[in-house]
């Protein structure tokens, strides 16, 4: 029976299992046959991967199926790109690879990688398939097939995977059909590309023309070529650019004359030269300006490109015209910041550092000399405090313009500051003294175009002089900083002295350099305490000290003593003497606190330098001093010169009479050698007058002298002014000044100068305080 059974069943399932096969094949080819319409219409690579998962489920009866696409970034990831089906969209949340990993092993990255059809009959025992078992299981899947679709040539594109709840589907004849279909999908993802590109391409060559144009306009570019006859270049055709470059159409071009009669006549030579470069190097750019219609002048970049015929000979020029007006404009305002003085427009210290440098390489090579003059401006410090900066500005473009009429056009003027000016002179001289002597006549002739007339400014006449200081060049060690400081240092020799230019010396600097030997142990003294009060008593009538002058000295670190004559100079001009004067105002009050009670109105005379004196903080400094040592103001005299006095009257009346006010007494010293004018004696707060040494060392011998003494002492009688008279060394000298009427005296006759310890020992017969 059981025979019997087998022998009937069996024939059967053959043929059911055939007739199933066969039914597969049939769906799948009429999926074949739809596929040929579907792709037709797909107008993307989306579209086309869709249809074909659409025909796979509803014509091929495909229980599930997608398409993913090889990635080529590192990780070589598959893009899920289509799908249709039951349960298929979960497998776009798993990472899939075409790597050769355990992600990347499935049938899909096994058929891209391989570029081979993938087919897993069982999925329930294929060991490959493990990683994704359970998911396929579980949405009813039970066989799949992956086939790979791109290019014959390289890797494939991405693969086609479809699943079957059937473990028997997928046969032999099914994945031919199958395979065919892949073709199909490649066949049409090639043609789809090639027709994109194809329609892109047919649009770009539709809109080149006018791209072409709108690119020519925007970008300021004109393109044109030129035809070589016998020499001669003949325009041929240049495109309609040139309207909005220049205003004229291409039909107003007409012959190479148009382009020779618009060239900016200072252009036109090197221009010229454009053809016979481009046909010597084969190509050439140059710049030049180009009339535009309406006159203006337009800066043109031309490049020119050499077209040859066919035998190799020259036969035409390519050439494009770019308009580079603003860009030219940009790059000389960028040099006119970079390199000019804004309002003279002068080079500026760098310009005039590379020019310097230039002719310093070359006076080297050629052998000749040339010459830097350094010039700073007299008296323009009075127009800008008196009128402002604006009158000020005035005042040196003028100067600036002079300056320029003064030189040779192949010489430089440069301002390198304030009212400072350097002029180069290139090729002063075959030798040393012809170009000394020439750097001084050119000297002279720009100190007489600044002197000769005035500054009108305002309406009003203004005279400005100058200092010239000049140094030569080359010389073994020179550098650009060292000429240029060597011709400063020559125009201070030249401020200070009857000569308005003056040659740098060597000594000169050994001057500069010895004054900031001087500045340095000043600075130091300060922060060390080396800084000591002296002090030279002044005695009346009966010879008796009722007064002394507080005097400054600097203790050396050897132990010497530097006199006031040797750094107070060089602490008036450095600023440091602000800082000198208030500590011995300080020490001036703290001495008179010490003075005995059995001499209150015992008095000091502190000097007070034309800067300290115009500090903003002096007033205070004096009243502070005053205030912290509890010292009457009577008591303190200030001595000023008459050289300050001839500047802000105004100002300086403000200052003396406040500290008048409250009581501080203020004397003329060194009186008769400085301001001629008397005027201040009423105006001012002054005091006391302090007859200058150089009158009394002379009596009473020269009867001059004498008669300036007397002068001064009937003066001060009847203006109720004190006087004292310094320099009292000879009996002589107090003999004559005694039978002249009362006075203070100042000399080494009745005392020496002494430092504070001794002197208060030796006059005031004090007990010296502890801290002296």
């Amino acid at each position: 029976l059981a025979q019997e059974f087998t022998a009937r069943l069996v024939p059967l399932l053959m043929g059911r299992l055939r007739e199933d096969a066969l039914d597969r094949s049939n769906r799948t080819l009429r999926m074949i046959h739809a596929s040929t319409e579907a792709f037709a219409r797909a107008g993307t690579p989306e579209a086309l991967f869709n249809a074909a998962c659409q025909l796979a489920v509803e014509i091929g009866g495909y229980d599930a199926c997608w398409i993913g696409l090889a990635e080529n970034d590192p990780e070589r990831l598959i893009r899920f790109a289509a799908s249709a089906g039951r349960s298929i969209r979960s497998l776009s949340k798993l990472r899939l690879t075409w790597m050769d990993e355990p992600d990347g092993r499935g049938p899909t990255g096994t058929a891209i990688r391989e570029k081979k059809v993938v087919l897993l009959v069982d999925l329930v025992r294929n060991e490959g398939f493990a990683r994704w078992r359970d998911k396929a299981l579980a949405s009813g899947f039970r066989s799949c097939i992956s086939l790979p679709f791109g290019l014959d040539e390289g890797p494939a594109t991405g693969a086609f995977t479809l699943y079957s709840s059937n473990q028997t589907a997928f046969e032999d004849s099914e994945q031919g059909l199958l395979i065919e279909l892949t073709a199909n999908l490649t066949k049409a993802l090639k043609d789809l590309t090639t027709r994109q590109e194809r329609d892109a391409a047919l649009m770009a060559g539709a809109m080149s023309e006018q791209k072409i144009d709108r690119l020519l306009t925007a970008t300021g570019t004109v393109l044109y070529t030129l035809k070589l006859i016998e020499g001669r270049a003949v325009p041929v055709e240049i495109s309609r650019s040139i309207l909005d470059m220049l205003g004229y159409a291409p039909e107003d071009i007409r012959g190479s004359d148009w382009w020779r009669s618009h060239v900016h006549p200072e252009d036109l030579p090197q221009a010229e030269l454009g053809i016979a470069h481009t046909c010597d190097g084969g190509h050439y750019v140059h710049r030049y300006r180009i009339r535009h219609r309406n006159g203006s002048y337009r800066w043109i970049r031309d490049e020119l490109t050499l077209q040859r015929d066919a035998s190799g000979q020259p036969s035409g020029i390519a050439g494009v015209w770019m308009d580079i007006t603003e860009h030219r404009a940009a790059e000389e305002e960028i040099y006119r910041l970079a390199f000019l003085d804004p309002l003279t427009g002068l080079p500026n210290r760098r310009l005039l550092n590379e020019r310097l440098g230039t002719m310093l390489n070359e006076a080297r090579c050629n052998g000749l000399h040339g010459a830097l003059l350094f010039i700073d401006l007299d008296r323009f410090k009075n127009i800008n405090d008196m009128l402002g900066h604006t009158a000020g500005d005035a005042a040196l473009t003028e100067a600036a313009r002079r300056l320029r009429l003064a030189i040779r056009a192949t010489d430089t003027i440069a301002r390198i500051g304030g009212d400072e000016f350097v002029v180069l002179l290139a090729e002063a001289g075959n030798s040393a003294e012809a170009a000394a002597a020439h750097a001084t006549r050119v000297g002279r002739k720009i100190i007489d175009a600044v002197t000769s007339r005035p500054v009108l400014i305002e309406g009003q006449k203004y005279h400005l002089g100058a200092s010239i200081g000049f140094t030569l060049f080359p010389k073994p060690a020179d550098t650009i900083d060292t000429l240029v400081r060597e011709a400063d240092t020559a125009m201070y020799q030249a401020k200070a002295g009857p000569r308005n230019v003056v040659m740098f010396q060597p000594v000169m600097h050994q001057s500069i350099v010895a004054r900031h030997v001087i500045e340095d142990e000043i600075r130091e003294a300060l922060a060390d305490r080396r800084f000591e009060v002296w002090l030279q008593d002044q005695v009346n009538d009966t010879g008796t000290a009722v007064s002394a002058e507080v005097l400054v000295r600097l203790r050396g670190r050897d132990g010497s003593v530097a006199s006031p004559a040797e750094f107070i100079g060089v602490a008036e001009s450095s600023g440091l003497i602000i800082q000198l004067g208030r500590w011995l105002l300080r020490e001036a009050c703290s001495i008179l606190s010490r003075v005995g009670s059995d001499q209150p109105g015992y008095g000091l005379s502190v000097n007070v330098s034309p800067r300290q004196f115009h500090d903003p903080d002096f007033v205070s400094d004096v009243l502070s001093a005053l205030d912290v040592f509890g010292v009457a103001p009577e008591r303190l005299t200030l001595e000023i010169t008459e050289g300050l006095l001839i500047q802000d009257t105004l100002e300086i009346a403000r200052i003396m009479g406040y500290l008048a006010d409250r009581g501080v007494r203020f004397s003329v010293d060194d009186f008769g050698t400085g301001y001629s004018s008397l005027h201040y004696l009423r105006h001012l707060p002054i005091h006391e007058l302090k007859i200058d040494r150089s009158f009394i060392a002379q009596l009473p011998e020269d009867t001059s002298s004498g008669a300036i003494v007397e002068a001064i002492l009937a003066m001060a009688h009847r203006l109720d002014l004190d006087v004292v008279a310094e320099g009292v060394e000879t009996v002589d000298h107090v003999a004559f000044l005694r039978a002249r009427g009362r006075m203070r005296m100042q000399g080494f006759f009745f005392s020496e100068p002494l430092n504070v310890t001794a002197w208060f020992k030796q006059r005031l017969n004090s007990v010296v305080p502890d801290d002296l």
